[in-house]
């Protein structure tokens, strides 16, 4: 599967050594990639987990205003990386947990989920 996607050696990328998120199956870090002049963002799988899954899923989507853009995997150490453009206001997760529900209107609710689909 690997050479369906853009492979990204590891010397390439850097990343903070503290996360800025965790989930069952990978761990989020910002970063940088050599040559790219914007943070990234480095989903460092958990071990035993593929970022392949995923990093199809962005292709198959393409591009779009509303998704981060896929920047490449790296599959060098231990640790598969999966490497996308840095959401600049953060995840949908935090922009809901960071609010309560009063202030996220039906109508606001409305629009992400139209926009999610």
């Amino acid at each position: 599967l690997t050479s369906k996607f853009k492979l990204v050696p590891l010397d390439a990328i850097t990343y903070e050594p503290s996360p800025m998120a965790r989930g069952s199956s990978k761990t989020v870090y910002r970063g940088s990639l050599r040559g790219h002049p914007d943070p990234i963002a480095v989903l460092k799988m958990a071990t035993g987990c593929s970022c392949e899954e995923e990093a199809a899923l962005l292709v198959k989507l393409g591009r779009h205003s509303s998704l981060v853009r896929y920047l490449g995997i790296c599959t060098e150490g231990p640790n598969q990386l999966l490497l996308t453009e840095l959401a600049p206001l953060g995840s949908l997760n935090a922009f809901l947990e960071a609010h309560d529900e009063d202030e996220i209107t039906f109508s606001h609710n409305l629009v992400m989920l139209q926009q999610i689909c």
